[in-house]
């Protein structure tokens, strides 16, 4: 879930690059629908900020409608303070801070995952 319009298609490529069937969201309205309507994913690679508003709140709301919440790993640009508090917050499994590398991508997927 991406809503920066350079990265999103250079991460959905470079996870299709690497083996994982992919979606791209650009807005947290479309993250929710995808994953509200969809339980196949394994795991959501996220940013923290998508459009105007914060993923926290639609991963919240997710699980207290007793959505199946996939493995997620946070792709952010945000200091890696508040990445770590995101990721205790929404029970992320590993981040990623922006820019990052395709190679740092999958080895937090890796990790997030294992």
């Amino acid at each position: 879930m991406e809503d920066d319009p350079a990265l999103g298609p250079i991460s959905y490529r470079a996870l299709v690059s690497l083996g994982h069937r992919s979606v791209l969201a650009a807005s947290g309205p479309a993250a929710y629908h995808h994953l509200s309507n969809r339980h196949e994913f394994e795991l959501v690679l996220l940013d923290l900020q998508l459009g105007d508003q914060r993923s926290e709140p639609f991963i919240e709301k997710l699980r207290n409608e007793g959505a199946v919440v996939p493995v997620i790993v946070i792709l952010s640009a945000q200091p890696r303070d508040e990445l770590r508090r995101a990721v205790r917050s929404i029970g992320a499994h590993s981040f990623v801070q922006k820019p990052a590398s395709i190679e740092n991508i999958q080895q937090a997927i890796e990790l997030a995952t294992a």
